[in-house]
């Protein structure tokens, strides 16, 4: 996956090998934690076994005035009472945090100052039951709810 600030010039931001199974459709993703603010421009350079390149159509994404937040990665542990976050933004904002209950019952809500980039929380909790528990988090423009199986 290459980006550019100005459609000319890409940079590499990514690199997904092949399942090498020419046989079958394949699907390939990646997320883009801390994309550039404004315009930002994408494509794909698939590179085939003898070497060769192709490029994909590029696509263009304004990101302008975004205060977008994306979850890498949610944890939560009834074994030793914690809550655990990874949490990528592209500018410093307020992300409120709550774990509830299968129930809607909340079990703790908390708020943390989010940096640009890759953040980590981990915050003690009060204890929990193994089971089903969500994840909401918010800032003043976005809202994510996960599930997650506590451990």
């Amino acid at each position: 996956m290459k980006k550019s600030k100005d459609g000319r010039q890409f940079e590499s931001i990514s690199r997904i090998a092949s399942n090498n199974r020419a046989d079958l459709q394949s699907a390939y993703s990646y997320v883009d934690n801390v994309p550039n603010e404004g315009v930002v421009y994408y494509r794909l350079a698939m590179v085939d076994k003898d070497g060769s390149i192709a490029y994909s159509k590029i696509v263009v994404i304004n990101f302008a005035n975004s205060k977008f937040f994306v979850i890498d990665n949610v944890k939560v542990s009834a074994s030793s009472s914690n809550l655990r976050i990874h949490v990528s933004t592209s500018q410093s904002q307020i992300l409120n945090y709550a774990i509830i209950d299968v129930n809607g019952r909340i079990i703790t809500a908390k708020n943390m100052q989010l940096q640009i980039g890759s953040n980590n929380i981990v915050t003690d909790i009060p204890a929990i039951n193994k089971g089903i528990y969500y994840v909401k988090m918010q800032t003043s423009d976005a809202s994510i709810t996960k599930a997650v199986l506590s451990e």
